[in-house]
């Protein structure tokens, strides 16, 4: 259809129609894939769980997303479902799941297809389900909105697996704030848990809703799962943060301190007099998680302080001052 609508092909030359095989339709096909097509007769086994937010209700209490389940078997067929997501605005745990479409496709073994990315069903929402959460999605960070940071650690269950924590860094006109790592519901084997992509859209300036891909395949056939989260600044935890340095600390030392804490755009700085064999984290007790993230960029040891701090986490470096 579009190439009827653009070029007749009665008056279509034999050249054009080689051009156009040869060279458009390749393209076309490729843009189809998030992914590049597996070789022909291998194990095509895959499974993705997608999803991308498409908006937020008019009180902002709810947002949706559009999600995707397909599995690919080992001669290339696909079975799954594309479907509607709605969650409530303080909630990881969806309150409505609306099937949509139904993902077939027969086995090609010499011929195997990718599975899409969700964001190629967003037509299945048709015209009427947008319009309920009609704020729309910005792809594009607004002028002078929150910067948003998400970070992650695996959290060891009792049957040798991980699950995901999943926290988030906020920063806004100097001011730290940090939303509280939640337990994501998935869990593979630890070795292969890992964050392999993320986006982030937002409503506006203090909400937004990130996705984040974790993949958990041993293999070279793709397992991920992407999973929507929404980000408030005001729901996030105030966030002060006290890096004690010793005198003789080089400016160079603090600046690679700094890229390790990528997220946390602004601290208060002071020295110490004690001789630190080992950086220490000194954190409240509401800051446990992002403390032990902390301690594993640093490698430092945590300690759960009782005292009321002015900072939420102190950070004391290792190393001996000067006399």
């Amino acid at each position: 259809m579009y190439l009827e609508a653009s070029i007749p092909l009665k008056k279509m030359s034999y050249l054009t129609l080689l051009w156009i095989t040869f060279f458009l339709v390749p393209s076309f096909a490729s843009a189809q894939g998030s992914i590049l097509v597996p070789k022909p007769q291998s194990d095509l086994s895959a499974h993705r769980i997608d999803s991308d937010i498409f908006g937020w209700n008019d009180d902002y209490s709810e947002m949706a997303a559009i999600g995707l389940d397909v599995k690919r078997g080992p001669k290339g067929k696909h079975r799954g479902e594309v479907f509607m997501l709605v969650f409530p605005i303080d909630s990881i745990t969806p309150i409505q799941n609306v099937k949509l479409h139904h993902v077939t496709q027969a086995d090609m073994p010499h011929n195997p297809l990718p599975i899409l990315d969700v964001r190629k069903y967003l037509w299945t929402l048709g015209y009427g389900l947008p319009k309920m959460w009609p704020k729309h999605a910005r792809k594009k960070r607004p002028k002078h909105a929150m910067h948003v940071t998400p970070i992650w650690l695996p959290q060891k269950q009792k049957n040798g697996l991980c699950r995901p924590t999943v926290g988030f860094l906020l920063s806004k006109q100097k001011v730290n704030r940090y939303q509280p790592h939640q337990v994501l519901n998935i869990e593979a084997p630890c070795q292969y848990l890992r964050l392999t992509d993320k986006r982030t859209y937002f409503a506006h300036k203090l909400l937004a809703g990130s996705m984040l891909r974790f993949d958990y395949s041993g293999t070279d056939n793709e397992a991920s799962i992407r999973f929507p989260m929404s980000v408030q600044w005001h729901g996030a935890l105030p966030l002060n943060i006290e890096i004690q340095m010793p005198k003789n600390m080089k400016k160079h030392e603090l600046k690679g301190l700094r890229k390790k804490l990528k997220g946390i755009q602004h601290f208060k700085t002071s020295t110490h007099k004690e001789v630190l064999l080992t950086t220490q984290i000194i954190y409240t007790r509401e800051f446990s998680e992002l403390a032990k993230q902390i301690a594993l960029k640093l490698d430092a040891q945590p300690t759960l302080s009782n005292a009321k701090n002015v900072s939420s986490i102190v950070i004391k470096i290792a190393g001996p001052s000067k006399p």
